[in-house]
């Protein structure tokens, strides 16, 4: 439990409450809010959007703001996102000496375990699903589930959502194999996909032999 009272706010200081009168005066606030609530970690999730500043000025200046801030508050910040948070975290020699990778890798068809584990998962999100589902075809099917995902189980988790949402809203009682397919990504968005992921594990692979 977080007692707010515990130190003066900013209301208590004589601050104003919903307007700072700079960007600096924000970021101590932000700063004192982090310390005083005890803050362990800051996540910034889709943080390769983080990279969509224009210059490449602006990209190190992001890099010195992610360092500048955990410095100051001493508190982990985590950014998670694309193969391209990689590239931008190598702007900067110091980022990367500061920085841990950890690789949330998709599930890889020809490892055994792999296509195990992706079953298993594919079976324990349809007994989620508040619907009749069809569970034999579509495990059957878990191939064809696996390609459309490419291994990932963000992207198929998304695709029985739609299926699932839509389905609600149609007023239908049961989940069938045919009604998932509909709601498949193209092959031309699955090749995309397929082939940046593909680029992503070539990139951090190299970069593990380079330390081995």
């Amino acid at each position: 439990m977080v007692d707010i009272e515990a130190e003066p706010t900013w209301e208590q200081k004589g601050r104003k409450t919903t307007r700072f009168q700079d960007a600096s005066e924000l970021r101590h606030a932000r700063e004192d809010a982090r310390r005083r609530h005890g803050v362990r970690a800051v996540i910034f999730d889709e943080a390769q959007h983080l990279m969509h500043v224009g210059t490449g000025a602006k990209l190190f200046d992001q890099l010195d703001w992610i360092k500048s801030m955990t410095k100051v508050t001493e508190v982990l910040h985590i950014l998670l996102g694309t193969y391209d948070l990689w590239a931008f975290r190598n702007l900067s020699g110091q980022s990367s000496r500061r920085s841990m990778d950890i690789h949330c890798a998709r599930y890889q068809f020809p490892q055994e375990q792999d296509r195990r584990d992706f079953q298993g998962v594919f079976l324990a999100l349809l007994q989620q699903v508040p619907l009749d589902v069809e569970v034999e075809p579509l495990m059957q099917h878990w191939i064809y589930l696996y390609e459309r995902s490419i291994g990932c189980v963000g992207i198929l988790k998304d695709w029985l959502v739609r299926a699932v949402a839509t389905a609600l809203h149609d007023g239908r009682s049961s989940l069938s194999l045919a009604w998932v397919q509909e709601h498949a990504l193209s092959e031309a968005q699955c090749e995309r996909m397929a082939l940046e992921a593909t680029e992503g594990e070539q990139a951090l692979g190299y970069t593990a032999q380079r330390r081995a």
